[in-house]
């Protein structure tokens, strides 16, 4: 169950086992693992396709985490085996597809004129997005899982071994890095970097929040989100693995097994926090905080004291992504393939929609009104509601 990364002595765990393990570990036995099973309901929402792009993969992981991207009417998409698609997000219809010859592990990101990726080898490729070339290419230290983010003629890139890069824009060569402690054991994944008012936010696998200038990596500020307790690795897990939100310039982010917290993303000062732990991140609109706990619960607080509005727990141990704003609703996938729609302000389910035979990992994500989802072999399907 444990994957050997770059260092030797660094383990990574993924999620969707975790659970098991910390059960397992613990010597439990009357704990109820079980994923709760979906009773018939009858919609009050229509939600019909759009269009639907089969697989380009055979390749069937539980770390694969490849995230599409959508920019100029356009909605790429990668395949662990290396291949790229840009498709137009109204008709499906391909512009072009290649093969990097890379196994990619984080993507996908668009920032200052490219599309971007990372390799489990750690290289950086910039991508031209009208057509697919390949226009440069950067190595980091080691394998990285998230997508790339740029802006300010700086590329930003996470790698698993705690090391956050400034590449130039331009060609890739680098110009700073800022070194973190990564724990002996982390869960198998990274949260997305943020980068605002040229500071780039990043949420750890040590439970910390760091902000650095986008300029030259110059350290600003840090925040303890969650502090590692237990005798075991395994309860000391304190990872930030979903990507932190930022509105109003006020963070929000969460860690496994610690709290949620909202930051002032200027100075680190903390605002509020609340004992909820989660690695699937979360989502903001003008008066809410939706998050998808560890049993996969949904949450929605006032997000700007953190009180409890309601939750929703009809959907708990399905291992569902991190919740999407679509219209009046909130949209998670789960574990064996269905979205579901749940309304914003009651919590309510009002729509769900089997789209994938495999799990979905990755929250969806939405553009002009159009709802895309993706499973593990790069199945792409565009919805809508009413």
């Amino acid at each position: 169950m444990l994957r050997s990364v770059v260092q030797k002595t660094k383990y990574a765990v993924s999620s969707v086992l975790l659970l098991s393990m910390l059960v397992g570990c613990s010597g439990a036995t009357d704990i109820d693992i079980r994923p709760a099973k979906l009773t018939p309901m009858k919609p009050r929402l229509a939600v019909h396709p759009v269009w639907y792009k089969q697989g380009q993969t055979e390749i069937i992981t539980i770390d694969s985490y490849l995230k599409p991207v959508t920019d100029n009417n356009r909605i790429y998409i990668a395949g662990q085996n290396g291949s790229v698609r840009a498709l137009d997000s109204e008709s499906g219809r391909r512009i072009w597809k290649i093969n990097t010859q890379a196994f990619l592990s984080g993507g996908l990101g668009v920032g200052e004129g490219f599309l971007l990726a990372g390799t489990y080898e750690g290289e950086v490729l910039a991508l031209d997005p009208d057509h697919g070339t390949l226009v440069w290419q950067a190595q980091v230290s080691s394998e990285i899982l998230t997508p790339p983010v740029a802006a300010g003629g700086v590329v930003v890139v996470r790698a698993i071994d705690g090391k956050l890069y400034g590449l130039n824009a331009k060609d890739g060569q680098r110009l700073w890095v800022y070194e973190s402690t990564v724990p002996t054991l982390t869960l198998r994944g990274l949260s997305q970097p943020l980068i605002s008012e040229g500071r780039v936010l990043a949420g750890l696998a040590n439970g910390k929040i760091i902000a650095v200038s986008l300029a030259d990596g110059t350290f600003l500020w840090d925040m303890t989100v969650a502090i590692p307790e237990g005798r075991s690795e395994l309860e000391r897990l304190v990872d930030i693995d979903g990507d932190p939100v930022l509105k109003d310039d006020i963070l929000y982010t969460a860690s496994y097994q610690g709290r949620l917290v909202a930051v002032n993303a200027s100075t680190g000062r903390l605002l509020w926090s609340r004992d909820l732990a989660s690695h699937t991140g979360l989502a903001v609109d003008k008066d809410y905080l939706y998050i998808s706990d560890n049993e996969s619960t949904l949450w929605a607080l006032d997000r700007f004291n953190g009180a409890i509005i309601w939750k929703q727990d009809k959907l708990k141990l399905r291992s569902v992504t991190a919740p999407v704003l679509y219209k009046d609703y909130v949209v998670i996938g789960d574990f064996a393939g269905y979205l579901h729609w749940i309304t914003r302000q009651e919590g309510e389910i009002v729509a769900r929609r089997k789209v994938s035979d495999i799990g979905i990992l990755v929250p969806p994500i939405v553009m002009d009104h159009v709802l895309f989802a993706t499973d593990q072999k790069g199945m792409l399907v565009a919805l809508m509601s009413n």
